[in-house]
């Protein structure tokens, strides 16, 4: 075996107190490096700032009213934090009854988008309600941790009634997200009677982010009047444009997941169409990303059952809500499309009153052989449509300001009455 021997290596001279030196030195600074003084003891490390408690969970928007019907409605709103939601509502001042969010067995939690419909209503009826959201902090398997709740105010609503006498809905459109001037719309409006508020599209521009459909015009209807007064929406051509369009059900649920459908109320048999966009489907600014002409095709079929069912037949009053007018307006693609598809079903269902925007300006076009035979009002974005319902017809009346620098709209566009249907 061969063997290799080394040599240890010589202990280096010390040069001083070296670590332990050191040690001694530290000790007598302490913490704060700043030697003590003579004859005073070293000064003791401070205790870590405490973080400061986390902000509460609070309602951002809402809460407000969707898809009213006889014995339901659908409420809506917003939180900064994930929550698990809840609605207490009730007759009288009761709040004595729950209702959450449920599909397929699940809860909806960990969302700070809430929906939640009140159903097994009893017709025209007022219930007093609140909603409630409890900040999820945690969200395992086998373990949920959950924060402080938060509630609105209690607020009161009344549910659709098909045989009442009498009642008002309004409307305004072509918004565009100018709060500012939706709020005057709004102030201007007397709200005593008024069941129903229709926003009758393009009540922005388009949809990037989620702040373009609160702050544009979800806030303002929910400081006036839709805690109370259900917003009946009805899409425009400019709700469809943006990357957040596809997802703007979310905050206006659709009725039975459509943004057509009808509904009934004091008489009134109310069908909202979607009229899709302005331009052909082959334009170039819509990325080949459209689909409206089967879209309005599919209205058309279930047009066809709508006229023919007995709530649209037996209506004393038949009034068709749809923001691009198929007739009156300025023959682009989707008004003439509209009109191909839709417009003999219409013409041959007795309607009494067609509602519409889009045009920016105030335009009555009267009944004609040759193209519609209703009515039909294409209202100005400046103005807003009043309409008393009872039993003597319709009475329309549309006000809008004197001058751009008038405070109300206390002018008279036009106001005209439509007497009840022959029989």
């Amino acid at each position: 075996m061969h063997t290799t021997t080394v040599a240890p290596r010589p202990t280096p001279a010390r040069r001083g107190p070296g670590p332990r030196f050191f040690l001694m030195v530290l000790a007598a600074v302490g913490a704060s490096g700043v030697a003590p003084a003579a004859g005073q003891a070293p000064a003791k490390a401070k205790a870590p700032a405490s973080k400061p408690a986390p902000a509460p969970v609070c309602i951002t928007h809402g809460p407000y009213l969707q898809n009213p019907a006889a014995d339901s409605v659908t409420i809506v709103w917003l939180t900064d934090k994930p929550c698990v939601s809840r609605v207490e509502y009730g007759t009288g001042e009761k709040l004595d009854r729950t209702a959450v969010s449920a599909h397929h067995g699940l809860v909806d939690a960990y969302k700070t988008t809430h929906t939640v419909t009140l159903s097994g209503l009893e017709p025209g009826t007022t219930y007093r309600y609140r909603v409630c959201s409890k900040e999820i902090v945690s969200f395992k398997p086998y373990k949920v941790v959950f924060a402080q709740t938060a509630c609105s105010e209690p607020a009161r609503f009344t549910t659709l009634e098909a045989g009442k006498r009498e009642f008002s809905f309004v409307m305004v459109n072509d918004v565009h997200g100018k709060a500012g001037p939706l709020r005057e719309k709004l102030d201007s409006v007397d709200w005593s009677g008024v069941d129903l508020a229709f926003l009758n599209g393009d009540s922005i521009s388009h949809v990037e982010t989620e702040k373009d459909v609160f702050a544009g015009f979800i806030d303002a209807c929910v400081e006036r009047f839709a805690t109370k007064v259900p917003m009946v929406y009805v899409r425009g051509n400019h709700e469809t444009r943006g990357l957040l369009a596809r997802k703007l059900s979310e905050y206006l649920p659709p009725r039975d997941g459509r943004y057509y459908y009808a509904f009934s109320h004091g008489g009134v048999r109310f069908v909202v169409l979607d009229s899709g966009e302005d331009k052909a489907d082959s334009a170039e600014v819509y990325a080949g990303l459209v689909a409206f002409d089967p879209y309005r095709r599919e209205q058309a079929r279930w047009l066809a059952g709508e006229v023919a069912s007995d709530a649209f037949r037996q209506a004393a009053w038949r009034i068709v809500v749809v923001h691009i007018p198929p007739w009156g307006g300025e023959d682009w693609h989707g008004e003439l499309h509209a009109r191909k598809v839709w417009g003999p079903i219409l013409n041959g269902a007795g309607v009494d009153l067609m509602l519409c925007g889009h045009m920016h300006k105030h335009i009555h076009v009267k009944p004609s052989p040759q193209a519609n035979a209703m009515p039909i009002l294409i209202n100005s974005n400046e103005a807003v449509l009043r309409v008393d319902v009872g039993p003597a017809g319709l009475k329309l009346r549309v006000t809008a300001k004197r001058d751009k620098t008038a405070a109300t709209l206390d002018k008279v566009v036009e106001a005209f009455d439509i007497p009840p249907r022959a029989k």
